[in-house]
């Protein structure tokens, strides 16, 4: 009996494990595990059940469906043969994980304020989240907002607009400039600080709270793992919402979802392959782009990999640079080849980025706890799941040894 959260390759590994420990005790074994989802109001921890029978040779002979929840009869005899195991397909399991868990968080809700409001700038990660929400909920509940500004580019919002015509849902066009412009002449900020950025993302959370409450529903929060790891959102502004979805996801796991509802779910192109495509922008300055390597379905990003590592492995900058002196760096990333020269043509460019996002990491910390819960789908996830607290970066005396070598 079990109560084992999902997570990526979880029952592949759990197989192995009960199968290596019935070629020891050599009598069968069922695995029952629970189903369902539970809030502990950081995390939203999803439980697939998959419940599974083995024969004392080790043998899968059955295996319930995932999320599967009631009373299945099975007989011990000699007619039980192993079933054959279908190939795993990781983001169709990632998907039914993430997919499950927030409609468990939607049936909490009164059936008639299950209506979501979702701020649809164009890019990969709201496009992504309107098309999970229209699966989830249908088109009708779904209510998606574009909130331009003088830096918003064009393009970006004709796609919000296909995206919108092709899941059948009303897209709004509200402007900010009126709000955003009462707010600097009424403090005195100018254009092109870092403050004025701040108040365009909180001004478009103004308009998706305000919308959300003449509806009665939620609006969602549309970051993912390496904007929040680094602190690339402004609080109060594009880190606030009911939910994350997909706050445990990297840059590359949005985009692969992106493609797994165009050709699985909808089995048409909701989301354009330019979205997927496009260099991620926040449009809250001139010509502004990420600046981080984030990963594609085909190609894994450096900055996402570096999130993934220091959150769920542990790294810190010095097993970092002592793999890059080493030449290890890339293959333990899964980076194709020449991603590091072509990002860092200098030992001195790689370290200013490490210690870089080293800061915004650890500097980041206090908009990580007051961000909306996290789904949880890998080995550690944001919030009760990754215990965190606030200190300055922290360099060890190795660390600072390699570089001097360096």
């Amino acid at each position: 009996i079990s109560a084992s959260p999902w997570g990526w390759q979880k029952n592949r590994k759990r197989h192995q494990v009960i199968k290596s420990l019935i070629g020891e005790i050599k009598v069968p074994i069922i695995y029952v595990n629970n189903t369902g989802c539970q809030n502990n109001g950081d995390n939203i921890i999803n439980f697939d059940g998959v419940s599974t029978v083995y024969d004392n040779n080790g043998n899968i002979v059955r295996e319930v469906e995932p999320y599967f929840s009631g009373a299945k009869d099975v007989v011990f005899n000699d007619s039980l043969k192993p079933t054959p195991q279908i190939p795993q397909n990781d983001t169709r399991e990632l998907y039914l994980g993430i997919r499950t868990a927030v409609k468990s968080m939607f049936d909490a809700i009164p059936e008639q304020k299950r209506q979501v409001v979702i701020g649809l700038s164009g890019g990969v990660d709201s496009a992504t989240m309107a098309g999970l929400m229209v699966d989830i909920l249908g088109p009708r509940r779904v209510h998606l907002i574009n909130m331009p500004y003088e830096y918003s580019d064009p393009n970006v919002q004709n796609i919000a607009k296909k995206i919108a015509y092709s899941l059948g849902t009303t897209l709004e066009i509200k402007p900010i400039k009126e709000i955003v412009e009462a707010i600097c002449q009424r403090t005195g900020l100018e254009k092109g600080t870092l403050a004025h950025q701040n108040i365009q993302a909180r001004a478009r959370m103004e308009i998706l709270a305000a919308e959300t409450q003449k509806l009665g529903g939620v609006f969602t929060c549309n970051a993912n793992k390496t904007e929040i790891a680094f602190g690339y959102g402004t609080l109060d502004g594009d880190m606030r919402g009911w939910l994350i979805p997909f706050g445990d996801l990297v840059k590359r796991e949005v985009r692969q979802l992106a493609q797994y509802l165009n050709n699985e779910v909808f089995k048409k192109e909701i989301i354009p392959q330019e979205c997927i495509d496009q260099i991620p922008s926040a449009e809250l300055e001139n010509n502004q782009k990420d600046p981080f390597d984030y990963g594609y379905p085909t190609r894994r990003g450096y900055h996402d990999e570096w999130v993934r590592a220091v959150t769920e492995f542990r790294w810190n900058p010095e097993k970092f640079l002592g793999m890059y002196i080493d030449g290890r760096l890339e293959g333990e990333l899964k980076l194709e080849s020449g991603t590091l020269n072509r990002l860092f043509p200098t030992p001195k460019d790689f370290i200013e980025d490490l210690e870089r996002c080293w800061r915004m990491f650890n500097n980041s910390f206090f908009k990580r706890v007051q961000a909306p819960p996290i789904i949880i789908v890998s080995r550690r996830a944001f919030g009760r799941d990754l215990e965190e607290s606030i200190l300055s970066p922290h360099y060890t005396q190795k660390y600072l040894e390699l570089k001097k070598s360096v």
